[in-house]
């Protein structure tokens, strides 16, 4: 996880504007998505993908 660049913006909010920005994330795409897909603030990638499935028998 970054946190040079929205520690920029955000000076020492940085932590509370990151939960609300996850919650609002779990709340508009789920839980699934985020764990696939990750998590974007200010064109930075705060959450990576953490799971990769595979449809392969």
């Amino acid at each position: 996880m970054e946190w040079e660049k929205p520690k920029s913006y955000y000076k020492e909010d940085t932590e509370s504007k990151f939960i609300q920005r996850l919650f609002k994330e779990l709340y508009l795409r789920g839980m699934l998505d985020i764990i696939r897909h990750g998590i974007t603030n200010s064109g930075v990638k705060q959450v990576e993908g953490i799971c990769s499935l595979s449809t392969k028998a």
